[in-house]
């Protein structure tokens, strides 16, 4: 019986927080879960501190993404990284920058502390420009079906590009890329999938963002 009642809160809570802004969804979990977002807080605060020491040491961040619930090889993360900043011609003063984060408040064996943790954590971060990129799979892009987070990939795009490829919409707008047949999906993801890959509505490297597209599709 209590097995059902906690079944039943967290598919309540996941719905509501679905249909929230990013605003609405930091101040649902400030209101009911304050030590989960103190923990979170804590994540995005050293973060910061990383951010201002690169930045301080004059590296310049490039681009800057996350994955979410994206099982990935090694050299997946290397391409995302090292790889990626020694295609934008980058130098020593600048970096590229990834994490890699888990969202599913179903799965008791990552629980709801990471999963809050993670939804703080993008919200944060994108509240103040610092994040370009998200590749997610369906189960956390449950927690992001408002699509509020997400780029128009018409205005990334040219809509001659756009309709050959496997777009998903959000509200009737195009704004998640499919990355199923992509060299980036075949040769490094090892999930089954789909993989989506979709850009911060507020990015201030568009014109990294569409070099990344270019990037995950052949790998050149």
């Amino acid at each position: 019986m209590e097995e059902n009642r906690l079944k039943a809160h967290l598919q309540k809570l996941k719905a509501d927080l679905a249909s929230m802004s990013w605003r609405e969804r930091l101040e649902h979990l400030w209101t009911y879960y304050k030590w989960v977002v103190f923990a979170a807080i804590g994540v995005i605060i050293f973060l910061h501190m990383l951010l201002s020491a690169l930045i301080a040491g004059n590296r310049e961040v490039l681009i800057s993404g996350i994955g979410i619930n994206v099982p990935m090889t090694q050299e997946g993360i290397t391409c995302l990284t090292d790889d990626y900043l020694t295609r934008l011609e980058g130098t020593k003063r600048q970096t590229v920058q990834y994490l890699d984060e888990i969202l599913d408040m179903d799965n008791p064996a990552i629980g709801q502390e990471a999963s809050y943790s993670t939804i703080v954590k993008v919200s944060g971060l994108i509240s103040t420009e610092g994040l370009d990129y998200l590749i997610l799979d369906s189960k956390a892009l449950e927690y992001y079906s408002a699509g509020d987070i997400f780029m128009d990939l018409r205005q990334l795009l040219p809509q001659e590009e756009l309709a050959q490829l496997n777009i998903l919409e959000i509200g009737g707008v195009p704004m998640l890329i499919d990355l199923t047949g992509t060299w980036f999906a075949q040769t490094h993801i090892t999930g089954p999938g789909p993989y989506y890959l979709g850009f911060a509505y507020n990015t201030p490297r568009a014109e990294a963002c569409k070099e990344l597209w270019q990037y995950l599709q052949s790998g050149e």
